[in-house]
């Protein structure tokens, strides 16, 4: 850690008590990312993730590295005091702020400290410009590029026809939000006016906190490429990154990491999506193939999907359909959506795309 870090979390860890009280913290301000060492000969680096939990608990797990499949060294409960949370397990304890953890924890059968201070990650591709040949599906000025779309009882063909309202609405930060459909109604899922097969899509999405809610009651909603193949979103953050969790292909398949970030952060998701293949009398040849990164991170590389995701009795289109996203009941915020036809540009290469430095 650099020394202003160093005089930061000095700071911290000397802040008068009876300040530390006097704040109150909301648990947006205890939640994130946080980096620093162990304090062993080596200073071991580490990182931490910090997720609320509902009514003043936080999962605390402590690990060697963001995004990637990799052990966990401590993983607790810390219980929230004003502004500030605690833990204490059998092997370990520690003091969690909104700038700063540290504590100590049982490293290779020695008690050992550690100290991290919050940071702030961004995906490489948010605010990423589309290039010269793509569809711009929305930048915030208007839904024009957007239709209300119900999976279950429209017409792939003809869905731009049916007549219904348009309820999403424009929000700060140029930026659309799904509105809810009430219980036992059509749901308000959108769907793009263009169809595609083969394609390129960048949008970029926004999590509500739910720390109540459990699984997929979580900020859950899905981009669905191609009408039936879908990339989950969910608020995953600081969990494991599983077949249902955000970044799978849904029923399908896990991604490769949990590349997710806290909720209410801008997230990306750059898809490079091939349509499956049919022969002349519609049997399959070869699946869809998709590619994945999320926050700029390959969770999907040419992964094969065998089958829709979304079941489905109707028989899966040959042709070019839209795409759509999903509403799961919750409030959820996409900007900067743009998408680029790879059956129009078919020599276009990732790179050409989208820049991931």
């Amino acid at each position: 850690m650099s020394s202003s870090s160093n005089s930061q979390l000095i700071r911290f860890l000397f802040l008068p008590l009876f300040l530390t009280v006097a704040i109150q913290a909301d648990e947006l301000a205890l939640i994130g990312d946080f980096e620093g060492n162990l304090l062993n000969n080596s200073k071991t680096q580490c990182v931490a993730q910090v997720s609320a939990l509902g009514d003043g608990e936080y999962k605390v797990r402590l690990f060697p590295v963001f995004d990637q499949r990799t052990e966990t060294w401590l993983q607790a409960t810390a219980k929230q005091e004003g502004a500030i949370a605690r833990f204490k397990t059998d092997s370990s304890s520690g003091l969690l702020s909104s700038v700063a953890l540290s504590g100590e924890l049982d490293w290779r059968g020695k008690p050992t400290r550690f100290e991290l201070l919050k940071v702030s990650r961004k995906s490489p591709t948010a605010g990423a410009k589309p290039p010269p040949q793509a569809d711009i599906l929305f930048d915030g000025t208007d839904l024009s590029e957007w239709v209300l779309f119900d999976p279950r009882e429209a017409d792939l063909q003809n869905y731009l026809e049916a007549d219904r309202e348009m309820v999403w609405r424009l929000v700060d930060g140029n930026a659309m939000e799904s509105v809810p459909a009430k219980k036992g109604q059509p749901k308000h899922n959108v769907a793009t006016k263009r169809k595609y097969q083969d394609l390129f899509l960048h949008l970029e999405f926004k999590l509500p906190s739910e720390p109540g809610n459990r699984g997929q009651g979580r900020s859950n909603s899905g981009v669905f490429v191609r009408h039936n193949y879908e990339v989950q979103i969910l608020d995953s953050y600081n969990l494991d990154g599983l077949w249902n969790e955000c970044g799978s292909l849904y029923r399908s398949s896990a991604p490769m990491v949990n590349a997710s970030y806290p909720p209410e952060s801008w997230q990306t998701y750059d898809i490079l999506f091939k349509a499956p293949v049919f022969d002349q009398a519609k049997r399959k040849t070869r699946p869809a193939m998709i590619t994945v990164y999320h926050n700029g991170v390959l969770i999907h590389r040419d992964q094969p999907i065998p089958k829709q995701t979304r079941p489905s009795s109707e028989a899966e289109p040959t042709g070019a359909t839209m795409i759509w996203l999903q509403d799961h009941q919750h409030f959820i915020q996409f900007r900067n959506i743009w998408a680029v036809d790879l059956q129009k540009h078919p020599d276009l290469e990732l790179a050409d795309l989208v820049d991931f430095r």
